[in-house]
């Protein structure tokens, strides 16, 4: 399994341009655009059935958590935005097109997103979004992902899904 040998020191060497063919369209520049587009086509289609009430949330881990920002500040009638260990770039402008509630998750060692949130939240405070953040200790990027033993955590998942669904709950239905 790929997982497996990326994480094993004696086969990673070996791992790596399998890693780089499998992961070569996300770097492609159309492929943020070419999501976008995809999550909004989900989005319309949730958000036309009668039983749904005009009430749509997005969650994404990593990249979904980024695209998770993304489309918040696309799409002025998403209710609730959940992104996990996800990236915002978008300026202060741009943020301020969110309408919908943003509740974010992170490790606290994830180093890079810990560095950017300090900045992340005075942006989303000038913006005027209604962001809140959860930061787990002694938590990594990827702790929600069980299938990768390095970095799940039981603990912080379990936690954090009850927060979700309470979320969900609340302001979605």
């Amino acid at each position: 399994m790929l997982q497996e040998d990326l994480l094993n020191p004696k086969k990673r060497n070996a791992a790596q341009p399998r890693l780089r063919e499998l992961t070569a369209p996300i770097r492609n520049p159309s492929f943020g655009t070419d999501t976008l587009v995809r999550l909004k086509g989900c989005f319309t289609y949730l958000y036309e059935q009668p039983d749904i009430y005009k009430k749509v949330a997005v969650l994404g881990f990593c990249f979904g958590g980024t695209y998770s920002f993304s489309f918040a500040a696309r799409e002025p009638r998403l209710k609730l935005a959940l992104p996990f260990y996800g990236h915002s770039d978008q300026s202060i402008k741009e943020l301020q097109s969110i309408t919908c509630l943003v509740r974010a998750f992170y490790g606290e060692r994830d180093e890079d997103l810990m560095k950017s949130l300090p900045q992340l939240r005075e942006k989303m405070r000038l913006a005027g979004v209604d962001f809140i953040t959860k930061v787990y200790p002694d938590c990594g990027h990827a702790f929600f992902n069980d299938t990768n033993a390095f970095a799940y955590n039981q603990a912080a998942t379990t936690d954090a899904w009850q927060l979700v669904l309470g979320y969900l709950r609340r302001y979605v239905g």
